[in-house]
């Protein structure tokens, strides 16, 4: 996601995704998904346990050709074309950079799906849209990342019609777990100071006004992902580094290899959020 205004750790933290070099390299490792991903089997690739999430998460919230759909954080708007694809929904997917706009469009356009999905440049916390328009309000890995979240949970439930759904997938904090300079990277990385836990993200989600809540605790994969992070690089270390930058991959490979310790220790974890506009 691209740097928020609200938040004076989001350049460090997500710059990486506009630097061409570093776009790159997140695209080459991550498989063109960059999103956790449920690991079932041994033989699971990260392609593979990565497109197996927006299918559960679909199937969780009830997801149906009848639906309008708004993805925040769409990037280059893979998950948007599969929910077209599979149920026939209408989508906008949103993305905060322009220039992740265009990629969206060209995959969309590529993907034969504009008739069915379009893009918008949209900031989480003030979104451009009507009140109650979408049925599904969709975020994977995203709102970690918003400098105020209260008001992108409150933009969340604006923007959904009666009996509207928001489900989203979050890295989560236990911030009391670890050490100061722990938080302190974490943090940074996530570009917001507020280390939220499950309990953080049902509380606001309630607070906005959404009921019937539930969560799923996907901890486990987390470990499991960017333990195949690390073996991407590290199966592919010279062939990166030409093309991306030595300094770039060994930077990103110590923050993974920092993610994976944090999560075989309970210290981050990663769930599941349905809530319903109440």
């Amino acid at each position: 996601m691209p740097p928020h205004p609200h938040s004076a750790n989001n350049e460090t933290s997500v710059s990486r995704y506009a630097d061409d070099a570093a776009n790159r390299l997140y695209q080459r490792v991550w498989g063109g998904r960059i999103h956790f991903g449920l690991w079932l089997s041994d033989n699971d690739t990260m392609a593979t346990a990565a497109a197996r999430v927006p299918m559960t998460l679909a199937r969780d919230a009830g997801v149906c050709v009848t639906d309008n759909v708004v993805e925040v954080g769409s990037g280059a708007a893979r998950t948007a074309i599969d929910l077209a694809r599979t149920f026939g929904c209408r989508i906008v997917a949103t993305n905060h950079s322009p220039a992740h706009k265009q990629l969206a469009d060209r995959a969309i356009a590529e993907a034969g799906f504009d008739h069915l999905i379009s893009s918008a440049t949209a900031d989480a916390e003030q979104m451009p849209f009507d009140d109650g328009r979408f049925s599904v309000y969709w975020a994977q890995e995203v709102l970690v990342h918003l400098g105020d979240k209260a008001a992108g949970f409150s933009e969340a439930h604006r923007v959904l019609s009666r009996c509207g759904r928001i489900v989203f997938t979050e890295q989560t904090s236990r911030p009391g777990r670890m050490t100061t300079g722990e938080r302190s990277r974490v943090a940074a990385r996530h570009g917001s100071d507020d280390l939220w836990d499950r309990g953080d993200f049902v509380e606001a989600m309630e607070a906005a006004g959404f009921g019937r809540t539930r969560t799923a605790d996907w901890s486990t994969h987390l470990a499991v992902h960017f333990a195949a992070l690390c073996r991407r690089i590290d199966d592919n270390r010279a062939e990166l580094e030409r093309d991306c930058g030595t300094a770039l991959v060994a930077r990103q490979l110590d923050n993974w290899r920092f993610a994976q310790a944090l999560a075989r220790e309970g210290k981050i974890g990663w769930h599941l959020f349905i809530g319903h506009k109440s």
